[in-house]
This record gives C-alpha cells, structure tokens and sequence, in this order.
C-alpha cells in the first residue's frame, strides 16, 4: 500500500537515537534510517525527489556530517532537500558552521518531541513553499526566469534604480525551426539551455529570461557599445559543441527612457528592432528608435484600416506580363495586388504585405486577388478574347491552411476554368520555415492538376535540397543574382549551373526583375526559357492587360509555359565544370544536401567516378568501388529491363529511375534517379541521386558482409 506521509531520512551513528526520532516521528512521517554519511548519501542519491527532509548527526565515523553537508550542497538534485543537524554541544560555532554549509536549522540533544515536530513541519513547508514559486517562476527547459516573473523583476530594479539608465535586450535564433527540423528537437532544446548559461554569465547586473520558443530577453545597465557582448556570445558558441549548426543571433535593443509604459511594451519595442533585421544577413543587431516607432504607428493605422479597404475596394489587381526569351512571345503574366487608399495614394505591397503576413490578413486579400484574377479571365473567355496562365502568389500563411487545395479548386470551378489556367507562385522561404508542410501542402496542389512555381528561388538557405523534395514545374530566380553578375564573375556561374540543373529536373526558369536588354540577351544566352520585369513591360491594371493580350496573341492561341528537355547529343554541363576541382558543379556536388554519384558510361556499364559527402557517410563502403560498375554494389530485380532502360537513357538523354536493392540478400531498397550530364565523343556522364532507405550501419555491415 502506498504510503501519504512524507518521508524523513535520519543520518545518525548512533542507534539509540535514530530509535528515539523513530518513535517521535513515525506518526506523522515515514522514516528511512543511515548509520553514517555516506550511507546516507548512498539512499539520498536515489531518491532525493523523495525526501521532505533530513535529520543530520554532525559527529560519525566513515563520514561525517560535515562532509555530507559539503557533498549534498555541491548537488543541485541533492541541495534542494532541507537538513537540521543535530547537536548537544554548547559551543554555537558547531551550529554556525553547520548553517554556513548549507544546514536548514539545528535541533539540540536531549530531544524535545513537540519542538522536534515543529521544526520539522516548518522547514518541511517553508522549502515546498519556495519551491513552488521557484516552478511558477522559472522556465522548465532552461531554468531561467519566464516572462512574466521577467516583466515583474524587471519592474522592480528599474523603480529601485531610478538613477541608472538601462537597456531592454531581445536575442533570436535566426531559423529556429530550422536547427529543429535539420539536427532534432533534443538538439535544438540543447541550444537553448546552452544560450541561456551564456546569458546569464554574460549579463551579471541584470535579468535574463526565456520569454517563449527560441526568443531571450535581459534587462541590463546601458552599453556603450554592445560589440563586446556579442562578441563573447558568438565566441562562447563558436567553441561549443554546438558551433556545427552554424546559428546565426539577432538582437534588438530598447534603450529604456519612457519608464512609465511597461516593461512587457518595452520588451515589444527591443523585439521589433530585433525583427527588423530578419533575413538580413549583414546586420546583427538594432536599436529601436524614432524611425521605427513611426513604422510601428503606420502598421496599427494600416491595419486599422485594412477591413474597410477590402469592402470598399481599394485593393487592385495588376499584371505584369512575362515573356519568351527566345521568341519575344508573351506566355503569361504575374498578378500582384496594389492599394489604392483613397487619402494616401498608392501603397507599395512592402508597406502592408508583410504586416498582412504577421497578422492573418493576407488570407482574405489572397482569396480576393484569386477570386478577381479567375473571374476576369472568364471574362477573357466568355469575351472571346485570348489568354495565358496568370500567376497568383501563395503566402506562407496560407501554406498552413488544410484546406488550401479545396478553396483553390472550388473558385476555379466556380468560374469553370481548369487547373492549367492558373499557376501557384509559393516563395522559397515558405519551405525555410516548415519544409514538411510546405511539401505536403504542394503534393495536394499537385494532385489536383495544378502548376507550382517556387518564387524568389535563390533567397533561402535550403534551394537545392528543396528542389530534390518540393515537386515544383518552374523557378523564379531571385533578382539579386542578376545583381550579383554585374559584380562578379561567380554569380554569372551560379546563374549557368542552375539553368542547366532545372534543364536536368525537367523545370523550367523564370527571371525576375530584368531591366535592361543587356540582361535579357545575357540570361537568354544562358538558357534562361522566360522572363519578366520593367524592361518587358511594369505592372498594369486590367484594362490594359487586356489590350496587350488582344494586341500580341493570334486569336484562339492559349500559350502556356513548358520547359524544355535535354536530348540527342546536347552537353548539359560542360567537361570543364566537371572535371575542374574548384568549379561551381563541384562545389555543389560535393555540398548538396542529398545522396549523389557520378558514374561513366562505358560498354554498357556504370562506372563509379565519385561520390559526394551525403552518399559516402549514408553508404560506407562505396568509396572501396570507385571505378566499379553500379551493378557490384546494387543489384535490380530485371537485369536486363534495367540495361535497356539504361541504353535509352544514355541514347535520348531522359532521366530514368529505377529501384536497386543491397547485396546479397535485397534488405535495403536504393531508389536512384539518373540523368545523363555531358556526352561527347570521349565521355558519357551520368549524374545519381539516391535515396537510402536504411541506416549506414546496417547497409554498411550488409553490403560488406
């Protein structure tokens, strides 16, 4: 039977005494008995959460008390479980130095029973007290304050300290979510736990709490110049364990003056200097100022006005049209909203979109843009008029809502269009902040007939390994790498690499922002298929959509966009990139996220050149087979379908997929995608991705068995 007293641990030598508190306590308390100190350590040790409170002899042998108190103390689990000494001598000394390692209170010999009883049940309660309010206080991860007990702290020292200027702190781990999803939530909760201790050495005259997710706020005296502590955080990170996860840290700081609003509206103020430099690789802290104030007052007045904006119409679609860049056709156009405020003028969509973003609105204004975009182009139709597919811009608020697909498919159908009529432009970013449901969302749109376009696709850190899961039909390439190729030659490489690459995934590329007829001839000289931006034509209202559509397409001809494919004897990638240790195909190669090899065509066999890092570690032995056939590592279940397949692929240059399993016994199933790279009259490359399904151990020890 389980017992509800709350048990007592008696450390003494000396029977007689334990018998004697025995007999005093067992009424009320269960008792647990050790004849020295070490002895009693040893039962401490094993269930310290299940001590209310230890009776302590000072004077044993093996192990005094003393010792006990000095072992006890220098154990957080072991400190949090009360001790009163006992002692008969006469010598206050004895007692003070008891109390000074750490001992709760003393009782003296001979025992008063209801005195001992007394101070029992108030040590026993005055510690559970404390206790509780330290859980209501602390965060349960990493020990440090909450915000609340933060907000109420914070208070205090600053109307204590009225004389001391003091600054308001908030830290961010940029792409928290990321760290989660790449090394695991036990290694993002280790971060975090890690960040705190470094906190709090670093910020002594102050306070620093968790305030929620992967965000810290501290309230410290004001600095000069913050160069030093952030310098100690990176440097104390940057010698960690955890300096593999490369963490990027922002902050924002809330120089404290107006010390009559609160401390929770001080710590929104160092929040929103800390979220201006989001994504912005360059800037690693900011401080809140007038400037930003004003911003934060233009966003409460914008979004107090942005529901009657809806109703009244002042929100427009444009269009801006995209173009072939090898035939100057027009095959389709992006829409993009703008608002009219009747007071104000035009508003640029920088100065309320990502506001919409942060507070939910921009589902309505995007079920409105859609809705305006398909009902226009059944009016196209019905009108007898020419159209191409129209981009519409999915944010990432919407990737979150389950029923995205529904929604889309049901205003399509409402004005009887089909799929292909619209194309879904989601950003890079989106697959950033939550890559699983960025990616099952996109399946469902897939399912449905409909076209993805991956916006801004460059700008993130993940492009490629988003391109070997997120089934997209087109990129759009962020128009920093136009930017980029006026500075250097590398971004012009980059540019090379990834239209042959989208060539090779059997998508096709937009550019954005062309400007200029220098860009438009130099990204169409790189295989570039489509492009848009002011050097073509800016963004227009309806009507005049409309005229440029009646004015550049053949009657009844829909154009749409279709990617081109790699065939014959064309050279995707060029020998030198190949074979150049330090070219751009290399440095990819060999960084790409996922599983790749590249393997030699010859007498009907796949040679193995090489592998890159992710397939090395995933498959261990594979660096004992460079120049071996494919087939002595992997077999197939129908040899010779596999060597026809093969030959078609090498002949026409489609890519081919085929399913390989391990050696000897197929336990380990290896689907492998392969497209041919570089043919000419000396070599045929076939480039590999894979996709290991069993851990490097087991496949290792299997293969090699």
């Amino acid at each position: 039977m389980i017992s509800n007293k709350r048990l007592i641990l008696i450390v003494d030598d000396n029977q007689v005494n334990r018998q004697i508190l025995c007999k005093i306590l067992s009424d009320e308390y269960d008792i647990v008995q050790a004849a020295n100190g070490q002895e009693g350590l040893q039962i401490l040790r094993q269930k310290p959460e299940a001590i209310s409170a230890i009776l302590l002899d000072l004077v044993m042998p093996v192990m005094s008390g003393y010792t006990f108190l000095d072992i006890q103390q220098a154990d957080k689990r072991l400190a949090a479980v009360p001790v009163i000494v006992e002692t008969q001598r006469e010598d206050s000394k004895f007692e003070i130095d008891a109390l000074a390692r750490g001992a709760s209170d003393f009782l003296t010999k001979p025992y008063n029973p209801a005195l001992i009883k007394q101070q029992i049940a108030n040590i026993i309660k005055l510690h559970e007290t404390a206790a509780f309010a330290n859980s209501i206080e602390h965060d349960a991860l990493t020990r440090l304050y909450n915000k609340e007990a933060f907000y109420m702290h914070a208070a205090e020292l600053l109307s204590q300290n009225k004389q001391t200027a003091y600054d308001l702190l908030c830290m961010d781990i940029e792409n928290f979510k990321l760290v989660n999803d790449v090394f695991g939530e036990t290694e993002g909760d280790r971060l975090l736990c890690f960040l705190a201790k470094v906190l709090q050495s670093c910020i002594s005259d102050g306070y620093v709490c968790r305030h929620g997710g992967d965000i810290f706020a501290a309230i410290l005296p004001r600095q000069s110049c913050y160069s030093t502590l952030l310098s100690r955080i990176q440097n104390e990170l940057a010698e960690s364990s955890m300096q593999y996860m490369h963490v990027q840290l922002k902050f924002g700081v809330y120089p404290i003056e107006d010390t009559d609003i609160t401390v929770r509206a001080m710590f929104d103020r160092a929040k929103i200097a800390c979220k201006s430099i989001t994504r912005k690789y360059d800037a690693q802290i900011a401080f809140y100022n007038k400037a930003i104030g004003n911003r934060l007052n233009e966003e409460q007045q914008i979004a107090a006005e942005m529901r009657s904006a809806l109703q009244n119409g002042e929100f427009v679609v444009y269009y801006q049209p995209q173009y072939d860049l090898k035939t100057g056709t027009l095959i389709g156009a992006e829409s993009l909203v703008r608002w009219q405020h009747p007071t104000r003028g035009f508003l640029p969509p920088d100065t309320f979109i990502p506001l919409f973003e942060q507070n939910g609105f921009i589902t309505q204004l995007d079920i409105f843009v859609w809705k305006t975009v398909c009902r226009q182009m059944r009016e196209w139709i019905d009108q007898g008029h020419r159209y191409v597919p129209v981009s519409i811009n999915i944010s990432r608020v919407d990737i979150y809502n389950p029923h995205l697909p529904e929604i889309i498919m049901d205003i399509l159908n409402q004005q009887k269009l089909a799929p292909e009529c619209i194309h879904l432009e989601i950003t890079e970013t989106a697959y950033t902040d939550n890559p699983k449901q960025l990616i099952a969302t996109v399946e469902k749109l897939k399912a449905y007939g409909l076209h993805i376009d991956m916006d801004d696709f460059g700008s993130g850190y993940s492009s490629l390994n988003m391109l070997s899961e997120v089934p997209v039909d087109t990129l759009k390439l962020d128009m920093r790498f136009l930017q980029n190729t006026q500075k250097s030659s590398r971004g012009g490489n980059i540019l090379f690499f990834i239209m042959n690459l989208a060539k090779w995934l059997e998508v096709s590329v937009i550019a954005e922002g062309i400007e200029t007829e220098a860009q438009m001839l130099y990204l169409g000289s790189l295989g570039c298929d489509y492009g848009q931006g002011y050097y073509f034509a800016k963004p227009m209202p309806y009507a005049d959509f409309q005229n440029l559509l009646c004015s550049q397409l053949d009657r009844n001809q829909c154009v749409s966009v279709k990617p081109t494919y790699l065939g014959g004897s064309n050279c995707l990638i060029s020998q030198k990139e190949i074979w150049k240790m330090d070219s751009i195909f290399n440095r990819i190669f060999h960084s790409f996220i996922g599983p790749l090899a590249l393997f030699e065509y010859q007498t009907d066999k796949l040679l193995l050149i090489r592998a890159n890092d992710a397939f090395c570690s995933t498959c261990s032995f594979v660096r004992n087979y460079i120049g071996e056939s494919l087939t002595t590592m992997f077999c197939v279940d129908d040899p010779a379908r596999f060597q026809t397949r093969l030959e078609h692929c090498v002949r026409t240059g489609e890519p081919l997929t085929e399913t390989f399993y391990s050696i000897p016994r197929k336990e380990y199933t290896v689907p492998m995608r392969m497209q041919v790279i570089c043919r000419n009259t000396q070599k045929t490359l076939v480039l590999a991705s894979a996709q290991f399904l069993s851990s490097s151990l087991e496949l290792g020890s299997s293969t090699t068995a």
